[in-house]
C-alpha cells in the first residue's frame, strides 16, 4: 500500500468530528516520514476535508473518497472540479469492469474445466499422460481456487488414483 492510501485509511476509520492531532496521527504512521505525513494533512486541510483548531490540532470534517488519489486530489485542490469528479468516476468505472471482468472470467474457467475433465480419459488413450489437457485443467482451477498452487497435491492425488 502507498504511502498516501495509508495515511487515507488512517483519516477515514475515525468518525466525523474527531479530532486529530499531528503527534496522533505521527504516532499511528510512524512508518511514514514526519514531512510527508504533514503534506498530506497541509493537501486536505486546503481541500477542506479537515479544519484547524489549533496548533497541531485538526478536525475531521469529512471523510476522503476511497478513490482520492494524489492526482485527483490536486485537480481539486487547482479548483479543477471537472477533473477532479472524472477522475474519481473513472476509478469507479474501472472497479466495476473489474469485477465483471473477474466474474465472467470465472465463468468461463468454470465451464473450461468442465468440459475438460471428460476430455482428459480420451486423451489418456492417444498420450498416456494426457499432459496438456491435465495440465490446462489444473491451471483453471488453480486460478478459480486463489489458493497456493496446487500441481503437487494434485500429481499426488492423480497417482494414489491410478494406484
Amino acid at each position: 500500500m502507498t504511502a498516501w492510501g495509508k495515511f487515507r485509511d488512517f483519516i477515514n476509520s475515525k468518525e466525523i468530528g474527531y479530532t486529530l492531532t499531528k503527534k496522533d496521527i505521527q504516532g499511528k504512521l510512524a512508518s511514514l516520514n514526519p514531512s510527508t505525513i504533514g503534506g498530506y494533512v497541509s493537501l486536505i486541510r486546503q481541500a477542506k476535508f479537515i479544519t484547524r483548531i489549533g496548533r497541531g490540532t485538526y478536525k475531521l470534517v469529512e471523510h476522503l473518497p476511497e478513490s482520492l488519489t494524489m492526482g485527483s486530489l490536486s485537480a481539486l485542490l487547482r479548483g479543477d472540479n471537472l477533473t477532479y469528479v472524472e477522475s474519481i468516476q473513472q476509478q469507479k468505472d474501472f472497479k466495476i469492469l473489474k469485477s465483471q471482468f473477474i466474474h465472467e472470467r470465472m465463468y468461463v474457467l468454470e465451464r473450461l474445466i468442465e468440459d475438460l475433465k471428460p476430455l482428459i480419459a480420451y486423451a489418456s488413450l492417444i498420450e498416456t499422460s494426457a499432459f496438456g489437457l491435465k495440465q490446462l485443467a489444473r491451471t483453471c482451477m488453480w486460478e478459480r481456487s486463489k489458493t497456493p498452487n496446487p500441481t503437487r497435491k494434485w500429481l499426488k492425488e492423480h497417482q494414489e488414483r491410478k494406484v
